[in-house]
C-alpha cells in the first residue's frame, strides 16, 4: 500500500510482512472491499478491486483528500456500485473526495457537492439536494441562463 514497514536486526532491513499483512487486511475489512489475494500484484486486479487498493493507500498515508479522476469510466455495473459505495465509506472517515465524472447519475449518488467546469471555467457550484440532473445537464451544455450570461461577460 506504498509504506513497507521494516525492522532493523544488526543493521540489516527487514520487512515486517505480517504486520503489513494485518494493516491491508484491517484496510481491507474495513472499507468491505473483496480481494481474494491481497499479495497479487496490482496488474493482476480487475479495475474495481485496482481503484479498493488505491483507496486503502489513501487511507493508509492518512489522507485528508482523495482526487478521483473517472474512477468508473471503464467499470462494469457491478464494479462501478462497489467503487461507489467505497468513496461514500471514503468520505464518511472524514477524507474529502473530489470526483471528477461524466457521468452525472453516480456524481448524485455520492456527492455533497457539485461543480461544474464549462471550457475549463467554473460555471456553477450547486449543493447536490438543491439541484437536479436537468440543471447540471444545462449547466454542463451551456444551455442554463446563468452559463450563458456567464459567456457573454467573457
Amino acid at each position: 500500500l506504498g509504506r513497507e514497514l521494516k525492522r532493523s536486526i544488526f543493521g540489516i532491513p527487514f520487512l515486517k510482512r505480517a504486520e503489513m499483512r494485518q494493516r491491508v487486511d484491517g484496510l481491507l475489512q474495513e472499507l468491505d472491499a473483496h480481494i481474494s489475494d491481497p499479495g497479487a500484484p496490482v496488474g493482476s486486479l480487475s479495475g474495481g478491486q485496482r481503484q479498493a487498493v488505491a483507496i486503502c493507500r489513501a487511507l493508509n498515508l492518512n489522507a485528508r483528500l482523495v482526487i478521483m479522476d473517472e474512477p468508473t469510466a471503464a467499470l462494469a455495473v457491478a464494479e462501478t456500485r462497489k467503487v461507489l459505495a467505497l468513496t461514500r465509506r471514503l468520505a464518511g472517515r472524514g477524507c474529502a473526495v473530489v470526483l471528477i465524472s461524466h457521468n452525472i447519475s453516480e456524481v448524485f449518488e455520492v456527492a455533497d457537492r457539485i461543480v461544474v467546469f464549462r471550457r475549463g471555467r467554473k460555471v456553477a457550484e450547486r449543493l447536490a439536494a438543491e439541484t437536479n440532473h436537468e440543471e447540471v445537464v444545462s449547466l454542463i451544455t451551456g444551455a442554463h441562463p446563468d452559463v450563458r450570461a456567464l459567456e457573454k461577460t467573457n
